[in-house]
């Protein structure tokens, strides 16, 4: 019973022994680690100031070379002087122990030299040459246009234009217009006029003038208006046709909402928009853009980079945000011409009915008497091209038509019944043409 009892003793002293011995094992460990990892961290700053100390100094001093002995700019060189005088910078030589100035060897604590090695002679051994940083790089000016030159040079040519009923003190309706054509031609949009009895123009210096309405087509909204006076702006030149592409930059210039010649820019959002109808009997084939265009841009120039007018704003989605149109300068240029000649746009007029099917022109009806009638056109055939220029959509083809000389006969190319056959037809004025007095 007694040796049990001391045995138990015994069991119990090793029992409370066991946690002192392992907190002691884990205190010792933690020590130890915690020891190591200062001494790599110390390790670790040691090494990044050796690393970092010159290299920061060669990346601000590009190094140049001065001669054919191998000579280099010393890094430290680039310092700011500490005192009244800076010394030379000091020049590494083939075959020296340090550093030279003036010819006669010293030491220089701001380089490091580096020992080459078992085998290689002690020589102090420069930071490597580091490029030096690249300039800025010019913008494109096809990507980044010099919006504010562009305006400079085209916001002279362009007007407000105010439109007055007969006895009428304030104008009832106002747009913008712009020097194109001739001088002291102005171009517009048609419903900035319509309805008007009397014009006046204000430039860009301030002068209003009085202006003359030459003529204006309601199916293309073209107005070209007449002013007389002295230094009058240069015109607008129009861009080429087929200059224009969808993610051109674009600038609008016009009057919004009274706020009189203001730019925005934007973009070439897509062309050839024939959906966008305002009436069914116009030839709309517009430019679409983000240019901000409001009421009072009408008829203001849409120019491209390089000051050339590629559309003229007429119409705004009003449903949407920065949905606008023009229309192409090409077609405007068109109509300018007749309404300078005769004051009107004489319409060719063929006398059918057609329809697009799958990309297809195709005849549908034809009036008996009217210039295809007489040529000998029938329903079904379609039409391929009308003068060697090939027919692609509906829209096209009506514009194509409606601008054709009257004095030359147009030739149709047609598919019927399989075959490919030629018509000539002598195109008439259409009966509807209306001049413009005044």
């Amino acid at each position: 019973m007694l040796r049990a009892r001391v045995d138990d003793n015994r069991m119990g002293m090793a029992r409370g022994r066991c946690p002192v011995r392992r907190s002691l094992t884990t205190g010792i460990g933690l020590v130890l680690v915690t020891l190591a990892l200062l001494l790599v961290a110390c390790r670790k700053e040691e090494t990044k100031k050796s690393e970092t100390a010159p290299k920061f100094v060669v990346q601000a001093e590009p190094v140049a070379k001065t001669g054919p002995q191998d000579k280099r700019a010393d890094p430290s060189a680039s310092l700011p002087p500490e005192g009244p005088e800076q010394p030379p910078s000091p020049q590494f030589r083939s075959g020296q122990a340090g550093p030279v100035e003036g010819g006669a060897g010293g030491a220089d604590e701001s380089v490091p030299s580096t020992s080459l090695g078992a085998g290689g002679s002690d020589r102090p051994t420069p930071p490597e040459p580091r490029a030096p940083n690249p300039e800025p790089r010019t913008p494109n000016p096809a990507f980044f246009p010099d919006f504010a030159t562009l305006y400079e040079r085209a916001a002279p040519s362009v007007v407000k234009v105010e439109t007055f009923g007969g006895g009428e003190d304030a104008p009832f309706a106002m747009g913008t217009g712009f020097f194109f054509g001739a001088p002291g031609e102005i171009i517009t949009n048609a419903h900035v006029v319509r309805n008007g009895q009397r014009f006046q123009i204000t430039t860009a210096d301030g002068r209003e003038l009085p202006a003359r309405l030459q003529g204006a087509d309601e199916h293309t909204d073209i107005a070209l208006l007449l002013v007389s006076g002295d230094s009058l702006p240069s015109p607008l030149l129009p861009a080429a046709p087929d200059a224009v592409r969808p993610g051109d930059w674009v600038l609008a210039i016009g009057n919004p909402l009274g706020l009189d010649f203001s730019a925005s820019r934007g973009i070439v959002s897509a062309l050839n928009r024939t959906d966008v109808l305002p009436d069914s009997l116009g030839y709309w084939d517009f430019i679409q853009t983000d240019a901000a265009i409001n009421v009072g841009n009408s008829g203001g120039p849409l120019l491209d980079v390089s000051g050339s007018v590629v559309g003229i704003a007429a119409a705004i989605e009003k449903q949407a945000d920065r949905i606008g149109f023009a229309i192409p300068i090409a077609t405007a240029t068109v109509v300018a011409d007749h309404l300078r000649r005769f004051g009107m746009l004489k319409r060719a007029w063929l006398g059918i009915e057609i329809v697009e099917v799958k990309g297809q022109v195709q005849v549908y009806g034809v009036h008996p008497e009217s210039p295809a009638g007489r040529a000998g056109l029938q329903p079904g055939d379609v039409i391929l091209a009308i003068d060697g220029t090939p027919v692609s959509d509906r829209a096209r083809f009506r514009w194509q038509v409606a601008t054709h000389p009257l004095a030359t006969p147009a030739r149709f190319k047609v598919l019927r019944n399989g075959a490919e056959r030629e018509v000539s037809v002598q195109l008439e004025a259409a009966p509807d043409l209306q001049r413009v007095e005044g």
